[in-house]
C-alpha cells in the first residue's frame, strides 16, 4: 500500500509560490511520464522555418523613419 505525504511550506510571496507550485506540478509530471509524446506529423508545407515575421503599423512607420 502506498502512503501519501503531505508537504506544507510557507512561502513570502505569491509569485515565489506560485513559482514553487509549477516547478511541482513540472516534477510530477515528468516522473509520471509513461513515454514521450509523439511528434506531431511532418507536412510538406511545414519545410523551413517556423519563425514567422510580425510586421504592424508601429514597425513600419518605424523602419521608414530610419531609411529617411
Amino acid at each position: 500500500m502506498e502512503e501519501d505525504t503531505v508537504m506544507i511550506f510557507d512561502i513570502g510571496n505569491p509569485e515565489s509560490c506560485k513559482a514553487l507550485w509549477k516547478s511541482c506540478i513540472e516534477h510530477h509530471t515528468f516522473f509520471r511520464l509513461i513515454a514521450p509524446p509523439a511528434a506531431p506529423p511532418k507536412s510538406i508545407f511545414n519545410i523551413g522555418s517556423r519563425f514567422r515575421y510580425r510586421v504592424t503599423a508601429a514597425t513600419v512607420h518605424h523602419l521608414l523613419k530610419q531609411h529617411l
